[in-house]
């Protein structure tokens, strides 16, 4: 900005952001070492930086954006929180969806729909779908907030479906068996390829699960090989 003849000295205010990406991949964050939780935070921030240099100028030019997250006021501090992270995941949607369509043949990809860039897996229990409540408490039917009509496609070779899955492995399903971790994964996303494969060598890489393995066959010491019919017992 250069002021008026004979006042104060020009000021320049400048931005600067550098993200480094793979070769193959274009997630801007690594997704396996940061981990889900971690990498969605920071994607969320550098979202949310760019809001704030749109609404900089929003601010400058005083002309208001109904889609500006900081020109719309409705929007709470909680909203803007999740607002920001489905922005972030809908990023690594889009990222991964392009590299779906890269590397696999369209015939493959008949079976989905893609709508904003991100492709779709439509369940039974679609967005149309209509669900009744018949003679049930609905309140104690634990998972019901969890059923979901579309979810978006992944691969299981990508680092997206590893981070995720680690993340249920741990925190969510906290170390539990590889149906009820596939059932945790399938709420989130649909998985293109072998995923069970993909879970159980998470699983059997954890130490923690190594050691709780370890445990279980210790707690039956009376366990010995003998020929069969070695004690028999009748009543």
């Amino acid at each position: 900005e250069i002021p008026e003849k004979g006042t104060e000295a020009p000021k320049m205010l400048a931005y600067s952001m550098e993200i480094k990406t793979d070769e193959d991949e274009y997630f801007l964050v690594d997704l396996v070492r940061l981990g889900w939780k971690r990498s969605m935070k920071i994607l969320s921030q550098v979202i949310d930086y760019m809001y704030k240099l749109k609404h900089a100028v929003h601010e400058r030019k005083h002309t208001g954006d109904p889609e500006c997250l900081y020109c719309n006021q409705d929007h709470t501090m909680l909203s803007k929180h999740h607002y920001l992270e489905r922005k972030a995941e809908n990023f690594i949607y889009k990222q991964e969806t392009d590299q779906i369509k890269r590397n696999y043949p369209k015939s493959k990809l008949e079976e989905f729909k893609e709508d904003k860039g991100i492709l779709w897996y439509i369940g039974r229990l679609d967005q149309q779908s209509t669900l009744t409540i018949r003679d049930m408490e609905f309140e104690v039917f634990i998972d019901h907030h969890s059923f979901t009509g579309c979810i978006p496609v992944v691969r299981t070779s990508s680092p997206v479906f590893y981070a995720y899955v680690v993340l249920v492995h741990t925190e969510l399903a906290r170390h539990a068996g590889t149906e009820f971790t596939a059932r945790e994964i399938m709420k989130k996303f649909y998985p293109m390829g072998q995923y069970r494969k993909v879970i159980k060598s998470i699983k059997k890489d954890c130490t923690f699960c190594r050691r709780m393995m370890k445990k279980t066959v210790d707690a039956h010491p009376r366990t010995t090989i003998a020929p069969v019919f070695y004690n028999v017992m009748m009543d």
